[in-house]
Formats: structure tokens, sequence, C-alpha cells
């Protein structure tokens, strides 16, 4: 661990050049003020131990928000360049660290309880839900050859099949497919942005989307939501302290269930219309096809800006592990030259048998089912604990996002009737604003009508409904 040294703790040193070298660039955003502090620390005009001042009279100096200027120092605290002492104040550390900011993520998906538990806590589909594979899933594949690495990585028939299926013109959007939507956020991430950029995420959110992030050295700067979805203001703010990218979830949002509405998405597409400033936008559509809500992208509006990932885990299965990116040409070049250099493409096979599922009557009548059984749980629940809360707004998806009195009391008493949920607080960037969980509706072989009824009342009594 850092540490500071006890003969340069007191004085201010050399920190007020950081100020004058900022005020001296012109430069007013958090990836600016990152990069100067490095500079000047690989100049060796920072030394260590030296004081760094107050970040509201950094922000004062140099006409920034404190907020952005916090977020900077975050990360450079997060690399190991500064240390925080306390009401001591921040210094320049002794060097910045090797390895990855974080030891422990905080997306750990690993089981920790016992396996006759109901868990409703992974955000998997059910998998009584997802289509069946029949000999018709396997047309067409022959044999598990392929005719070299300088062969489309997309297979032609699922392509087609996929721009009959999404409103996306070939002109606009180019296709590519990897693997899963994880997979498809970290490779673009790649593409999109650089060190020290600052990337907009909703909060709350899938924690996978916060590491992702942050394992890329990009900096995460949270907006808040309704139950439309990002609000305007909020990814103003973002962008006012130097957000370059945005991701979001367009429909049933994980974790909240919330989609976006189309008048939302023009007010959004206004805002990053109005920047001067680049601007690129990563659409996670997870949960397509088991959505009720309508589909909604700002590809329609913002084409250059915007790739739209497609998701068919929580539809078809996770072992697919396949994602649909659309994009601009630019993008997905870069995506499959980076890819050739590793997996090279998504098993053929594979793409195979999503076409042929795609193209099924019976798969197609089996994710119609999945809607639908997913949108009924919902509701049902809602009803049963009617009084404590109910599901107001609607929400999407298949998960279920509960407003409670008390975290931690809840998800003991759901644990004493057999059922595991996810606790809240780990969606949230920095620290819970209300206390919550989340139950996935992947009730499998389990009795609907009697889980229903165990949830409801596991609920602490005074639980009021979320409201975003």
């Amino acid at each position: 661990m850092s540490q500071v040294p006890t003969d340069r703790a007191k004085g201010a040193g050399n920190s007020d050049e950081l100020t004058a070298a900022i005020i001296a660039s012109g430069e007013r955003t958090v990836k600016g003020l990152i990069a100067k502090y490095i500079d000047l620390y690989n100049a060796q005009r920072l030394q260590p131990g030296d004081r760094l001042p107050p970040i509201r009279k950094v922000a004062t100096d140099v006409a920034m928000s404190p907020t952005s200027v916090g977020l900077a120092w975050r990360y450079l605290s997060e690399q190991g360049y500064i240390i925080g002492q306390g009401r001591s104040g921040t210094f320049v550390a002794h060097r910045p660290l090797t390895k990855a900011r974080q030891e422990q993520t905080r997306w750990n998906p690993v089981p920790n309880h016992s396996s006759s538990m109901v868990d409703l806590s992974l955000g998997f589909p059910d998998r009584n839900l997802l289509p069946k594979l029949a000999s018709s899933s396997f047309e067409k594949i022959i044999d598990l050859s392929a005719s070299g690495y300088h062969e489309d990585p997309v297979l032609p028939e699922l392509a087609e099949r996929l721009y009959e299926l999404f409103p996306f013109s070939k002109e606009d959007s180019a296709i590519t497919v990897v693997d899963g939507s994880l997979d498809a956020i970290d490779r673009l991430l790649k593409e999109v942005a650089s060190m020290g950029d600052a990337v907009a995420v909703e909060n709350p959110n899938f924690p996978a989307i916060f590491d992702l992030v942050e394992v890329n050295s990009l900096i995460p700067i949270p907006v808040s939501m309704d139950s439309s979805g990002i609000v305007p203001d909020s990814l103003e703010e973002a962008i006012n302290a130097g957000a370059r990218v945005l991701i979001t979830q367009p429909r049933s949002q994980n974790p909240t269930g919330c989609s976006r509405s189309q008048e939302r998405t023009r007010k959004l597409a206004s805002v990053i219309q109005a920047s001067s400033e680049s601007f690129f936008i990563i659409e996670d559509d997870h949960s397509a096809m088991i959505s009720c809500s309508e589909f909604d992208s700002f590809a329609h509006l913002l084409p250059g800006k915007t790739a739209h990932i497609i998701s068919f885990s929580k539809s078809h299965g996770p072992d697919l592990r396949i994602a649909a990116i659309f994009a601009p040409d630019e993008i997905i070049n870069k995506i499959e030259y980076r890819r050739r250099l590793g997996p090279a493409w998504t098993s053929k096979t594979l793409q195979h048998i999503l076409a042929n599922l795609l193209a099924d009557p019976k798969a197609i009548a089996k994710i119609s089912k999945a809607q639908e059984v997913y949108r009924r749980r919902r509701l049902g629940l809602g009803k049963e604990m009617a009084g404590n809360w109910s599901v107001s707004p609607p929400t999407d998806g298949l998960n279920l996002w509960i407003r409670v009195e008390d975290e931690t009391q809840t998800l003991i008493s759901l644990a004493s009737k057999g059922v595991v949920a996810a606790p809240g607080s780990h969606f949230w960037l920095n620290g819970p604003s209300y206390p919550a969980i989340r139950l996935t509706l992947a009730f499998a072989d389990h009795d609907e009508e009697n889980l229903t009824m165990e949830i409801a009342a596991s609920i602490a009594q005074r639980s009021t409904s979320f409201r975003m």
C-alpha cells in the first residue's frame, strides 16, 4: 500500500503546479485533469508526499465542478497515484499500482448458499421457458469445419434474419456477432474510449457494468433514472463532467425493469447533440426478445454515434453465448480486426442453431409464452403484495426490483422461507440510495402460486413500492 513520507507530508510541495498546468492548457475535463497530473508525476514535478489542494479549491481555481475534480481524484486514488489521509489531506503517493484496480470486483456470481434453496438472485432465465432443441435446430450443420480466417465471422443466414427481426438499415448499421452482451460492451469500450475517459452509467445498474468500465481504466459517472429511463438533466451533468460514452439499457433495465420511452430517447438525443464534444452510445438490449416493451434505439436518431447490442441469453439460453452488435462500419471493422487476433469468430455451429431457432415456429411460440409468463409473474407478485407495494410504474423483463424497509432483514426473512434474493446494495455505484432487493422470476420447477405467496409473506409489512 502507498505510504506518505513523513518528511514532506506537512508541506504543499509543488502541488500548485497542477492547477497552473490545467489553467494553462485550457482543459476542463476529468480526463484532462488526470492526464496533467500523470504528466507532472512522471516528470517528477509532483513528489511523493506533496499535499494536494482540497477538491473545492482545485475546482474553483480551474473552473471545474467539485464533482468532476472528485471523479479525477477517485480515479487517481484507485490507480495508486494519490492517497487520502482523512482530515490530514490528500497526498502524492510513492508509485502507481501495477495490478488491476480492484482485487475484489463488485460482481461475484458464485453462489454461497445451499443447493436446496430456491435461488432467485442470479438473473438467469427460467430453463423451462427456453426453446427446446430439436432435429430442425441442427439443419445445415454437417460438420465442424470452417473455410478459414478470411471468412466473414457472421453467418450470412443469421445476419439476414437479424436484419429482418430488428429495424436497422444495412446502410447505417453493420453487424457482427460476439460472445454475449458483456463481451460486446467490453469490446466496444476498447474501441470508443481510452484510458481515463469518463463513462456515464445508469444507477442502479448491473454491477458487472461498473466493473467493466473500471477494469478498462475508465471512470464511471452515475446518471439517475426514473420510470422512463435516464433523467436528461442527469445525463447533461455527466457530459459536462467529461463523460464521452454512455452505456444504457433501453428496456427491461437490470435491476429496475424500467424501459425507456421514445419521448425520453428524443430528449436524451437532444442533450447529446447539444454537446460540442464527441460522444458514443452503447445500448445493451440484453432481454430484447422477452421484453414486452417496444423496440427503441438511439441508432434511429444518432446512427453514427450508436452501437446496439442484442443478446439472446435471456430468450434462447445463456449457453449459446451469442450477442449481435449493430454499429457503424468503422466500429464493426475494428472489433472484427481485434477478434482475429483472439477467438476470430463465434462458433458457426452455434450461429446456425440460433438462426434455425429464430425461424422455427415452435421456438418462436416458446419465446412468446416466456414473455407472457414473466409478465404474469411480475403482476401476480405485485397483486399478492398489494398494500405493501405495487408494480407501479409497470416494469419489464425477468427481474423484479423491490424497495423494502430493511434490505438485510428482508433477505433473512426470504432465506427463512428457502428463497435467495439479490441484495439491492450490490447494484449501486457509490452506495445505495434506498434499501431494495432484486428477484429473478425464474421459478423453474417450483409451484408458482405457492412461491409467490411465500415471497410476498417474507417481505416486511411496511415495505414500499419501487418508485423512481
